[in-house]
């Protein structure tokens, strides 16, 4: 079974169990569960926030704007086929009311 959480939030929580257990062990014994329920929503936003800021999904310079890019010219390349399409059809069509 893989688990997906934030390297980032699972060392914050670890830092704060090994604190709690030096300053009060008691204290550790009660966190532990908050701390082990808390990495998944906490890793969760983490990935949310890095994905919306540019941490996965970038917009700009790098490998999604080639992608943007090659998505814009793929569309004026349909559309431009469209308009010829369109164009010969209106020809065949012209020609055949002619005849």
């Amino acid at each position: 079974m893989k688990l997906c959480f934030d390297r980032r939030v699972v060392i914050a929580l670890t830092v704060v169990g090994v604190g709690a257990l030096a300053f009060s062990p008691a204290l550790a014994v009660s966190l532990l569960p908050l701390l082990i329920v808390a990495v998944c929503p906490l890793s969760m936003l983490f990935m949310m926030r890095g994905m919306s800021s540019g941490g996965h999904c970038t917009t700009g310079t790098g490998p999604g704007a080639e992608d943007k890019q090659l998505s814009q010219q793929a569309t004026s390349d349909v559309q431009a086929e469209l308009r010829e399409l369109k164009e010969q059809q209106a020809a065949e069509l012209a020609g055949r009311s002619r005849a």
